[in-house]
């Protein structure tokens, strides 16, 4: 890495997105900044947003100002008795208007960087490339982040440049970084086995799966810190304990209305109360904007993006009633503001619609109609400073209880329960993507809700009807794996006398036959005969001798192990590395597994020499299996048992 980014640095290209697990990123972070600095160039950290600072200061503060001259660009003759020439003959172009009309936008300042400095920005990956309004009607810009970016660095007649420290494994928020960066670098993934924590583990795995595009299996390592609770009554009094507690407590999951459901469930258990008021003493809250006293202050002081701030409310009053007309509206639109205090000791008046909205966004009448407000009453503040009016500025804050991963990217808490409900469906690219950015924000301990096991056969159909019940010896093993009959390989000798040693056995042949070969098996103390039958493709068809009782341990282990040494399509392969490792601890063996197609397994399992089940595998592109149909099995209360172990 340390050549890559020397060249760069020394290089015509202008960006460089650095692309691995964020933590690997950011452990980096230093040696990168001390390379920067080293060559002569002044660095400049950056992160995504204020809550991150720790890891450089915001982008936002280091792009754009704030106009002292407050709403300026606002028209205020918006309002019903204004003198709007607003044509309000479509709804929908009344809602695009209007929400221009009352959006402030805050323009970049002029950069006085020195020419020659490079940015390094800290998880980039969550830079987005998507237009940007806070709640309160704030741009930034074009309220396109990156695109922003891009023009205040001015690479082109500039020597600056930039790296992208990217996460590519996490929910996207932008492209652009991995196709209009100049250079593309990624570290290396770590071997899973070789981290300490589940939690790095379980991030390893996904990770690997997501760059493979493999989303069959997921074998979910658990410790202390990260624990699996899929008892309901267990999950719910452990999360009303663990937010009784001290320590900071989150709840994940896809949905606001998920997160929605879970407040109002939570809400009264921690308030002790049945009937709880919209905003009380105790209640927990996320901060989104909490406007300061100061007009000129720094961004980082006046308006903040999802800072992502945790607070308690120490006092709430009650709601009161506003209304504001709009032209093109009939009736005025009602909206509720209420005042409340933090512990800190600062106090605001909040939009309560906004507090409890089931949905991430208001609706459009009522955000406009708030904005408009608030830009009205702002005004009138300023004409007349000695007056009684209430400050028109409002708070937006939400329930601190509970996000969705989206918007939990980024920010952390030391506990976080994760409700692994999906509609996408957990074998997809998409669920990958959204449990590793999960497991990203925990710092001490994370709990999985509703986690089922992630394996090829966990939506399986079992076909088991009218199946005969057979004599194990008609129910075939050894069949599948195929060898080169050609001088290089050294044929069938050598391949089953590379399987047979590894069990303590010396390989003889004895005769040869069309599509047969009789071959001795011997170790110091047993020897046995071994028929082997074979197609016309070199395929073994079927094991077969006089002693199968007498030797089926080896003659079984040395089945497996041919079809684990044999080379089958990377699915099937999957299927039957994951059969192994699901059912040998169980003394279930695989003792056939002949690929009949890309997307068919015929497939022998064996406990012991009279308990054989022979069934047909269906599965997917992906290598998830969409049925099992069952053709012989010598018991059928075999079928129950391999059926509980691979559901």
């Amino acid at each position: 890495m340390k050549n890559v980014l020397h060249n760069f640095l020394q290089g015509d290209k202008r960006t460089l997105s650095v692309c691995g697990m964020a933590h690997e990123g950011l452990q980096k972070l230093s040696m990168i900044k001390q390379i920067i600095e080293e060559s002569g160039r002044e660095c400049v950290v950056l992160s995504p947003n204020s809550r991150l600072t720790a890891t450089g200061k915001s982008i936002y503060s280091h792009l754009f100002c704030i106009s002292s001259q407050k709403n300026k660009d606002i028209n205020r003759a918006f309002c019903k008795d204004g003198n709007s020439k607003l044509k309000l003959s479509e709804d929908h172009n009344f809602e695009l208007e209007s929400r221009k009309l009352s959006t402030q936008e805050y323009s970049l300042k002029l950069n006085t960087d020195s020419k020659h400095c490079v940015y390094l920005l800290t998880y980039a990956h969550l830079l987005s490339d998507a237009k940007f309004v806070t709640p309160d009607g704030k741009q930034y810009g074009s309220g396109i982040l990156l695109d922003d970016f891009f023009k205040f660095a001015d690479f082109e007649d500039s020597a600056r440049k930039a790296i992208f420290l990217v996460d590519p494994y996490q929910i996207q928020r932008n492209k652009k970084l991995l196709t209009e960066c100049d250079e593309v670098f990624k570290l290396p993934l770590p071997d899973p086995e070789t981290l300490n924590s589940a939690q790095s583990k379980n991030m390893a795995h996904l990770a690997w799966a997501i760059e493979k595009q493999r989303f069959a299996v997921f074998q979910l390592a658990v410790d202390n810190n990260l624990l699996v609770q899929n008892d309901n009554t267990l999950a719910a009094q452990q999360l009303v304990s663990a937010y009784q507690g001290d320590s900071s407590v989150w709840y994940l999951a896809e949905t606001h209305f998920q997160i929605y459901r879970l407040t109002q469930w939570l809400r009264p258990k921690l308030l002790q109360n049945t009937n709880v008021l919209p905003l009380e003493s105790g209640d927990r809250v996320e901060i989104y904007v909490w406007p300061h006293e100061e007009e000129d202050a720094p961004i980082e002081d006046a308006v903040i993006i999802s800072s992502g701030s945790l607070e308690i409310i120490k006092e709430a009053m009650e709601p009161k009633k506003y209304s504001q007309s709009l032209r093109g509206r009939a009736q005025p639109i009602l909206f509720h503001l209420l005042n409340c205090t933090l512990t800190k000791g600062e106090s605001n008046q909040i939009l309560l619609e906004f507090l409890i909205a089931e949905k991430p966004e208001l609706d459009a009448d009522t955000s406009i109609a708030v904005r408009v407000w608030e830009n009205q009453n702002n005004k009138e503040d300023e004409e007349d400073e000695e007056g009684d009016d209430e400050d028109g500025s409002i708070a937006y804050i939400r329930y601190g209880y509970a996000a969705t991963v989206h918007h939990a990217q980024g920010m952390r808490r030391d506990i976080v329960y994760i409700n692994c409900s999906h509609s996408a469906g957990k074998h997809s690219e998409g669920f990958f993507r959204w449990l590793y950015s999960a497991l990203t924000v925990a710092n001490s301990k994370t709990v999985l809700l509703n986690f089922t096991p992630i394996h090829p056969f966990d939506q399986a159909i079992w076909k088991i009807q009218n199946v005969q019940t057979e004599i194990p010896e008609k129910i075939r093993i050894g069949a599948g794996w195929t060898w080169q009959n050609d001088k290089e390989s050294g044929g069938l000798k050598d391949y089953l006398s590379q399987v047979a040693s590894r069990f303590g056995y010396i390989f003889t042949q004895i005769a040869s036959y069309p599509y047969q070969e009789v071959v001795q098996l011997e170790n110091e103390t047993e020897s046995f005969s071994l028929r082997l039958a074979y197609n016309s493709k070199n395929q073994i068809t079927a094991f077969h001798t006089n002693s199968m009782e007498t030797y089926w341990k080896d003659l079984s282990a040395i089945a497996q192990a041919c079809i684990e040494f044999n080379q089958y399509s990377n699915n099937a392969q999957m299927l039957l590395l994951f059969l192994v490792k699901q059912l040998n601890p169980h003394n279930w063996l695989i003792v056939s597994a002949v690929q009949e197609n890309d997307y068919r397994l015929n497939i022998t399992f064996a406990r012991a020499c009279h308990e054989r089940v022979n069934g047909e595998i269906n599965f997917d592109k992906q290598g998830i299996v969409s049925n099992l149909r069952i053709l012989a099995y010598s018991q059928e209360s075999l079928v129950n048992e391999l059926k509980g172990l691979l559901s």
